[in-house]
């Protein structure tokens, strides 16, 4: 979209090239397909325009904070980690929540 914007502006395709660090031959195949670039651009556009979002539960979002503590902590010792020891280490975590 940038090459569009800044072609219709009336700069050279070669200044083009040379801003954006793109070959003259990108420049004038993206020039050549300028309105099907743009009708896609478009579509594309109002089509995916609705943003949706996912939250966590606050419990999983507090297993992952102090998940990622321990793996820190863990490596900052050179300790080598593992599946299994990850899997037994979320079970104590996930059961420390359960008791608070």
């Amino acid at each position: 979209m940038q090459v569009i914007i800044i072609s219709d502006t009336g700069e050279h395709q070669s200044r083009i090239g040379a801003a954006l660090n793109l070959a003259i031959s990108t420049i004038r195949t993206i020039l050549k397909n300028k309105e099907k670039i743009l009708s896609l651009a478009i579509a594309t556009t109002t089509s995916s325009a609705t943003r949706i979002t996912r939250s966590r539960n606050n419990t999983i979002e507090e297993m992952v904070k102090r998940l990622s503590i321990w793996i820190d902590d863990e490596i900052e010792r050179n300790i080598p980690l593992s599946q299994s020891t990850s899997l037994i280490r979320r079970q104590k975590i996930g059961n420390t929540e359960e008791t608070e």
